[in-house]
């Protein structure tokens, strides 16, 4: 939501027309409204700027920015009071698809297994990600003494819309 503020402080009543457009064809609503605005008063509004989704593309990458383009005009004459440009920065978002990995896994004593899975950083930024790893025992959430980590990283680098493979391997004490 962007919030404006109008204030007359001419002689005359004014009925304006204020209109909003936003750069790479955001949807807004409204896309104008009209305010009668006495002298020396003021009135107030918003709009509501849809974002995108992100979509892959560079649009909205960390760090873009889109212009929100408000006119300020008579409603009556089209004349323009008003031009002004609110840039709209767009923030870090990590979001990521994990391929190949379970809920559950089962193994006994004596085991030594390896899984690998692939992730993917579908966020607009690239990114370096701390990994955990804890296994329970059957049932639980205690942590389980039987089993250690082997081959497993404590960090991951995940550039943007690049598969990564993560390795974990876990043994039987």
């Amino acid at each position: 939501t962007l919030p404006f503020d109008l204030e007359n402080t001419g002689n005359l009543v004014e009925t304006v027309n204020v209109n909003i457009s936003v750069d790479g064809g955001w949807d807004t609503t409204p896309v104008i409204q009209t305010f009668t605005i006495p002298i020396d008063g003021a009135s107030s509004g918003t709009f509501d700027i849809t974002i995108p989704a992100l979509d892959g593309t560079d649009d909205m990458l960390n760090g873009a920015i889109h212009d929100a383009n408000i006119t300020v005009s008579n409603t009556a004459t089209g004349e323009v009071y008003v031009e002004t440009k609110v840039e709209l920065l767009v923030a870090p978002v990590f979001t990521y698809t994990l391929d190949g990995w379970g809920n559950e896994y089962f193994f006994h004593q004596g085991d030594n297994r390896e899984w690998t899975a692939t992730i993917t950083n579908t966020g607009n930024k690239d990114v370096v990600v701390n990994v955990g790893y804890q296994i329970f025992m059957p049932g639980l959430t205690i942590e389980s003494n039987d089993w250690s980590l082997s081959t497993s990283p404590t960090q991951l680098s995940l550039p943007r819309n690049v598969p990564v493979s993560l390795t974990v391997g876990v043994n039987a004490v």
